[in-house]
């Protein structure tokens, strides 16, 4: 995987995009074009939203870290 890879827009865990698994969170996250390696800290990824999860998206979330 190259640094240039696109978290949700690329093709880079498995058949499909994140951001077509998980349009959802897609659509909440701040950084929608960022690189994988730009997304990723030290120990954990740095989803960003642009606001807090309703109950009823808090599954979807937890389903989305576990893809990774």
């Amino acid at each position: 995987m190259e640094n240039k890879t696109i978290f949700w827009k690329d093709r880079w865990l498995g058949n499909r995009n994140l951001d077509e698994l998980f349009p959802e969170m897609f659509a909440l996250t701040q950084h929608q074009n960022k690189t994988v390696a730009e997304m990723w800290s030290s120990q954990d990824w740095e989803l960003i939203l642009r606001r807090m999860l309703n109950d009823w998206e808090i599954p979807r979330l937890v389903h989305l870290y576990k893809h990774l």
